[in-house]
């Protein structure tokens, strides 16, 4: 990478790494103020967490952000391997491919093995 590459990539993913942050904080604050206004927090049985934010439910908006919070590395991930093969560094790309590749695999075995364990 030659000088100004390495701060392109840097400021593309630290951009994306705000950006989720601000989304997923956003969220939960608007989650909150939502319960603090004296929404219904209780949720239906049963109904999926976008039923439950259309339906206005403070704690599944939290959800979502928290959700969104989760999800940040992914997309900073993500960027990182665009930004890399952008830039044609093959290596860093693929690197940053694996990695996302083994976070991808954790968060799968980990849904698995909550569902199997009946959680």
């Amino acid at each position: 990478m030659s000088g100004s590459e390495p701060d392109a990539v840097a400021r593309w993913v630290s951009r994306t790494l705000s950006a989720g942050n601000t989304l997923a904080i956003g969220t939960v604050a608007l989650g909150v103020v939502a319960g603090l206004a004296g929404g219904d927090a209780s949720a239906p049985p049963g109904a999926g967490l976008a039923g439950q934010i259309g339906a206005g439910k403070p704690a599944s908006i939290v959800a979502l952000g928290l959700l969104l919070l989760a999800l940040t590395p992914i997309a900073q991930l993500l960027a990182a391997v665009a930004a890399f093969a952008r830039q044609g560094e093959r290596r860093y790309a693929a690197i940053s491919a694996m990695v996302l590749g083994l976070l991808v695999v954790g968060i799968a075995a980990a849904a698995i093995f909550t569902h199997a364990a009946g959680g």
